[in-house]
């Protein structure tokens, strides 16, 4: 958890509760507090895993916000801990839950907003740091991901699109947004909108 983020006072009772029911590691959305602001009820999102949750994150991306986590103890005596080589650097809690669903542990979402995720310039990763942690787990995964896709997964072409695009590299951002609808035309339209909304916002 970072240090300026907060929880609410029934988040670990709600946590605990599930973990005792079996469950491994337990998250939820978080109200984003701004620093222009600081009463702001946007919420930012997790995503429900499925029955899949390896398959699903390889596939979907992060849908866990590190600082909702609560997990058992027995999850870093077999998984460790965040990896820290510099590329991975804004990619560490990502790559933790990917490690942590192949080992099959049982993940569970909680319904309702448990924390307060603190929003300013300094937990904003660079855009940088984005393509150059993409890069990195796309090869780290790559094996798994020609098992499951054999093409790009949504989030690298997202992050692709999207880096590029704040670098002013705007042919290469076209590129892969053509790549985005040819692989998922379905997916296509809604986040599309859905970038040019961020892009925007």
């Amino acid at each position: 958890m970072d240090s300026d983020d907060c929880w609410r006072r029934d988040k670990l009772f709600e946590s605990v509760s599930y973990l005792d029911q079996g469950k491994d590691l337990v998250y939820h959305d978080c109200f984003i507090l701004r620093e222009s602001t600081l009463n702001s009820k946007d919420i930012l999102k997790t995503r429900e895993l499925g029955n899949h949750p390896y398959n699903n994150l390889l596939i979907n991306g992060n849908g866990i916000i590190c600082s909702s986590v609560v997990m058992k103890s027995c999850i870093v005596k077999k998984v460790g801990f965040f990896d820290e080589d510099r590329n991975c650097i804004a990619g560490e809690d990502y790559d933790y839950w990917l490690r942590v669903a192949k080992q099959n542990f049982k993940f569970h979402r909680l319904q309702g907003t448990f924390g307060e995720y603190r929003e300013h310039k300094m937990n904003i990763s660079s855009h940088k740091n984005n393509l150059r942690f993409t890069q990195y787990l796309y090869h780290k995964y790559l094996t798994d991901i020609n098992k499951v896709l054999k093409i790009e997964p949504i989030w690298f072409l997202k992050i692709y699109i999207l880096s590029h695009y704040y670098e002013k590299k705007y042919f290469i951002s076209f590129i892969y947004l053509l790549k985005y609808f040819f692989n998922y035309p379905f997916n296509g339209i809604k986040n599309f909108l859905r970038c040019i909304i961020k892009i925007n916002g």
